[in-house]
Formats: structure tokens, C-alpha cells, sequence
């Protein structure tokens, strides 16, 4: 489809309060289209057609659109924009269109990927409190942590520690005013420190993960860390890392109206990350709405 039919056709939908099946024009084929201008290397003639085009102005009044846009922490993405789809409410108020569209951005496809996520990193956080006592978990690029709400590590009959590093002190500092047990703890550090063994980590972990870092990492980068994080594995610890895959969703919108750019991986790209001597201990999967990928291995017993 022409780019321009496509966002005349999303704009007069949005003005006759058809906001849903706008955004999911802005959805999938969108996303087709910008990969295809991407493969010819002309993504950014896509995304200044669409930044020019009236359809921006209105999609900025949804809070969700305009913070990735606007960077208030200096990146997209952060730990507020997750709590914005976790929980289906903004922080302030909000044009009735803001409201419309924010209920489509934080629902369809993508936002969907990212409470499945969340709802799978309990299921192995449970997992992990109940088989190892103490139990010993990290979470790299942790955000706010909502995963372990309600969750085994906050019960008082489980007992252990979780760390969540994080590079956003402000993300840090909500994480401690969340969650006051001592098992939590938030820890304030970059993936440059980490790597350079510059973060005062406990360990071993029975578990590690990192569920939105990925994405933003190189493949030199993303190797070097998995192989960091592999040596700080307890014997049957695992470690999970997720990344969006090059077919995701709403791929489009979140580069044309967002400002978001992720670095996207195939599965077989992202197991290729891993030392390959130890792939074939690695599973990966991909979740149900078909826009991230999982790689989880698991350590063995020595």
C-alpha cells in the first residue's frame, strides 16, 4: 500500500472515532511497509511521511505515543511506558482521543507481548522461590519489577534475595519504595559495569534474566554479556533473555510516531548469542502473539 493512502485512510478513521481499526492499520501493515523501505534503506523517507502527516499531531495526544516521542528520561521505553500497559491508566489527564488511542496502543499486539512477559517471568520467579531455598535472583534492566507482585519472593515463607539492576536511578528508587522486604533490593548499575566487573553483585543466581535490554544491545555487546551472566549461574540456575523479533506488531508505529527503535532478532539469531558450545542446551520459544522471543538455558549440575 502506498504510505500515504494508508495513513489517509488510519487519519479519516480516527476522525470518525474509528480510533481501533485506525491503529491497527498502523499496525501490521504499517510494520510491512516500514520493513521493506528499511530493506531498501529508505526507512526514514517512511517515518518523515508520516511525522509530516496530520495522523502525528493526533497520536501524540496519547500518552503512551508522545512520552516514547519525548524521551523525559532521555530514552523510550522506560519503566513508566510498561506501567502504562501493565496497568491500562496514565499518570495524568488526558483528551478523551488521548484516552481513545492509548487504550489501542497499550492493547493490540505489542502491548499484549509485554504482559504476557510479565505474566511469564512471575511463572519462573514462582518457579525458582520454590525449588531452591534460599533462593537467588537477578534481574538485569530490571524496570520497576512489577513481575514479582503477588509473586513467591514477596511470601514470607520463602525465603532469599532478588536484585534489580537497573541504569535509571529513578527506576531504582521506585523499586525500593515498592517493595520494602529485604529480599528485594535494587541496585543502581549500567551494562558497561557489569561488564567490567564494577557492580558489587552476590551469586551465584538460580536465576537471571533480562526481559527488555536485549533489544537495545549490539550482537558483540548482547555475546559478551550472556557469557558475563552464564559464569554468575548457580549449578541448575537459568538464565532467560527476550528480544522482539524482526516481524513484530506494531513495528512500524513505534518507529514513525514513537521515535522507538529496537534491535530486532530471529530466534535463531538470538540463540546464536549464546557461546556455542552450549546452544544446544538452549530453548527458544516465542510468545503467543508472535513478536518476542525467549532464550532460556539452563545451567548444568557440577
Amino acid at each position: 500500500m502506498n504510505p500515504q493512502h494508508l495513513l489517509d485512510s488510519a487519519y479519516r478513521q480516527v476522525l470518525a472515532g474509528q480510533v481501533m481499526p485506525a491503529l491497527r492499520l498502523l499496525g501490521k501493515p504499517l510494520s510491512d511497509l516500514f520493513i521493506q523501505y528499511e530493506q531498501e534503506d529508505r526507512s526514514h523517507e517512511l517515518i518523515s511521511t508520516a511525522r509530516a502527516h496530520p495522523l502525528f499531531e493526533i497520536t501524540q495526544q496519547d500518552p503512551y505515543t508522545a512520552r516514547a516521542y519525548d524521551k523525559p528520561r532521555g530514552y523510550a521505553g522506560d519503566a513508566v511506558m510498561l506501567d502504562y500497559i501493565y496497568s491500562g491508566q496514565t499518570d495524568h489527564g488526558i483528551s478523551p482521543m488521548g484516552a481513545r488511542i492509548f487504550q489501542c496502543t497499550t492493547r493490540v499486539s505489542m502491548g499484549l507481548s509485554v504482559v504476557y512477559r510479565k505474566a511469564l517471568l512471575n511463572a519462573y520467579i514462582n518457579d525458582t522461590a520454590a525449588l531452591h531455598s534460599p533462593f537467588s535472583m537477578l534481574s538485569v534492566a530490571s524496570g520497576h519489577c512489577r513481575e514479582i507482585e503477588g509473586s513467591l519472593v514477596l511470601n514470607d515463607a520463602f525465603q532469599g534475595e532478588f536484585i534489580a539492576l537497573d541504569a535509571d536511578a529513578q527506576t531504582c528508587a521506585e523499586v525500593t519504595a515498592t517493595y520494602t522486604t529485604p529480599k528485594v533490593r535494587a541496585l543502581h548499575g549500567n551494562v558497561k559495569q557489569l561488564l567490567q566487573n564494577e557492580v558489587a553483585l552476590p551469586g551465584p543466581f538460580n536465576f537471571i534474566y533480562s526481559a527488555g535490554l536485549f533489544d537495545y544491545l549490539s550482537d558483540a555487546v548482547a555475546r559478551q554479556l550472556i557469557a558475563t551472566l552464564l559464569t554468575r549461574l548457580a549449578p541448575k540456575g537459568r538464565l532467560l533473555v527476550a528480544n522482539f523479533v524482526p516481524g513484530a506488531y506494531g513495528r512500524g508505529y513505534m518507529a514513525c510516531f514513537m521515535d522507538w527503535h529496537l534491535i530486532y532478532r530471529t530466534t535463531d539469531e538470538l540463540k546464536a548469542l549464546f557461546p556455542e558450545a552450549l546452544r544446544s542446551q538452549v530453548t527458544v520459544t516465542t510468545d503467543p502473539h508472535g513478536n518476542v522471543a525467549y532464550a532460556v538455558y539452563e545451567h548444568s549440575a557440577t
